[in-house]
């Protein structure tokens, strides 16, 4: 969906090396005519689970905003495909995703979703090794904004993981007891 010049113009704009007006006129898709395009291409990247265009389209949505408001927090009408998005499997932006989710800091809504993630195995891994290789860090980051978001449930889920398989998994829940005092 992004060709080359267009990622050079979207890197300018997040760079502000031009201005928003600048991005507008050269960008390839006339933005202003269609302030609907990038959420039309979402939807319909979805439906066809077209992984490169997702992306492309949360590429640029991040570097407009964040160029407007200095940092990112994407509207409703991409949070709830996130939500579901990142449970999915035909993709591998799941991680990208996760941290979008946690910029938000909307620990009511993403509580039971980061739960579902730690509770997740994707079927295209085809060992434990190459499993921990992709899943282990983003279990990670679920454990660190489950140990913050400090609820009873969060913390339960938290703790049920220090029997890993994985040292990096048991280390990380070691770093809540001790950070957060638990017993």
């Amino acid at each position: 969906m992004i060709s080359k010049e267009d990622f050079h113009v979207i890197n300018d704009l997040a760079a502000k090396k031009i201005t928003l007006d600048e991005f507008y006129k050269r960008f390839s898709i006339d933005l202003l005519s269609n302030p609907y395009f990038l959420k039309d291409k979402w939807k319909i990247a979805i439906q066809e689970k077209d992984e490169d265009t997702m992306k492309d389209v949360l590429y640029i949505e991040c570097k407009l905003y964040f160029y407007k408001h200095n940092c990112w927090r994407p509207d409703d009408y991409y949070i709830e495909d996130i939500h579901r998005l990142i449970k999915e499997y035909w993709h591998r932006q799941h991680e990208e995703l996760l941290d979008i989710l946690i910029s938000i800091g909307d620990d009511k809504r993403n509580e039971s979703v980061l739960i579902d993630i730690l509770h997740t195995t994707f079927p295209y891994y085809e060992d434990q090794e190459e499993e921990e290789t992709f899943m282990v860090p983003i279990w990670s980051k679920c454990i660190w904004e489950l140990a913050s978001i400090g609820t009873p449930t969060a913390i339960k889920c938290v703790k049920e993981l220090r029997n890993s398989p994985y040292e990096y998994i048991r280390n990380t829940v070691k770093q809540q007891y001790e950070l957060y005092g638990w017993k």
